[in-house]
């Protein structure tokens, strides 16, 4: 099959509002600046990301409006630490839903999708908060009811075999 190449605006045009989008790379390599940029002229919204580690790119796309929902386990610019400040004012201002994994659960999260599964089983956060139901963002935000088809009914779940 011959490679089929589109062009930056035409691979946003694919993107409808309300999408998913994951992006690789690490905080500031290797990110699709270029695209989020054009996924903001294009006025693209209600997007729900989901990043392993977000970056410059994230701050982009919050800060001009297009996430509605934001799942991962942390953002920054690498050598500039944590800035993540439009995440940060727009979850304050209830105007973007956040939602935190560890490092572990989101990359668990890839691979299970990866392999066609529904979880990966894990037990990397057991003890800490990121598994408190008080912390849940989208349980909070009444988003894990089953009406939503991008959000699991469950963040996580202590159910063991009786094998």
């Amino acid at each position: 099959m011959a490679p089929k190449i589109i062009s930056l605006q035409e691979a946003v045009g694919l993107i409808s509002d309300g999408d998913c989008l994951a992006f690789s790379g690490f905080t500031i390599w290797r990110r699709p600046v270029a695209m989020c940029y054009e996924i903001l002229r294009q006025g693209k919204k209600d997007l729900h990301l989901f990043e392993v580690q977000g970056g410059f790119h994230s701050e982009v796309l919050v800060g001009g409006g297009a996430v509605k929902l934001w799942e991962g386990s942390w953002m920054g610019q690498e050598i500039l630490g944590k800035t993540g400040v439009n995440l940060s004012r727009k979850q304050a201002g209830r105007e973007v839903i956040v939602d935190d994994y560890s490092h572990g659960h989101a990359v668990g999260r890839i691979q299970a999708g990866a392999i066609n599964v529904p979880f990966f089983p894990t037990a990397l956060s057991m003890g800490t908060d990121i598994l408190n139901p008080a912390y849940d963002g989208f349980a909070n935000a009444g988003l894990r009811d089953g009406s939503h088809p991008k959000i699991a009914k469950e963040k996580y779940s202590y159910r063991r075999s009786l094998l």
